[in-house]
């Protein structure tokens, strides 16, 4: 016989909602929960992130008082934009580097596309020779690849 709420053969005798206190509390509960996470986010957001900061600034939003029923009052922000933020806040921190990898080590070169970005390769008998950046602090994960 299967219970209510369970798939037939579901022999778990534990309630099947994971927070029934939460997972069940009214849209006016769920909202004040919400914002009182919202206000620590926005606060985090603002004192942290001077992209974000500028870009709520420049709408208008000078201070982490934005109730959470006012979130529409944001700039929307496109994946393009994000990731230029990221390029200028990392650029003084990117090194370029030159690498020859030896064919069978091509995880070396997924790496530093991951952590900085692939911008050349040129096949030698030796292996590869790539050429691409890298954060500063993950230089000395190419150290022994790195050609003059």
């Amino acid at each position: 016989m299967t219970k209510a709420g369970r798939l037939p053969k579901d022999t778990c005798d534990r309630d099947p909602i994971w927070d029934r206190e939460v997972e069940t509390e009214s849209q006016e509960a769920a909202f004040l929960r919400a914002s009182t996470g919202w206000e620590k986010q926005l606060r985090h957001v603002m004192e942290h992130s001077p992209f974000y900061a500028r870009r709520f600034h420049d709408a208008g939003v000078r201070d982490a008082r934005l109730p959470l029923s006012e979130i529409s009052r944001l700039p929307f922000s496109s994946k393009h934009e994000l990731k230029q933020a990221i390029d200028e806040a990392s650029e003084g921190e990117m090194v370029a580097l030159k690498l020859l990898v030896p064919y069978g080590r091509e995880g070396v070169l997924n790496e530093l596309r991951q952590v900085g970005g692939l911008e050349r390769t040129e096949y030698t008998d030796q292996g590869t020779l790539a050429r691409g950046r890298a954060p500063r602090q993950a230089v000395h994960r190419f150290e022994e690849y790195l050609v003059s």
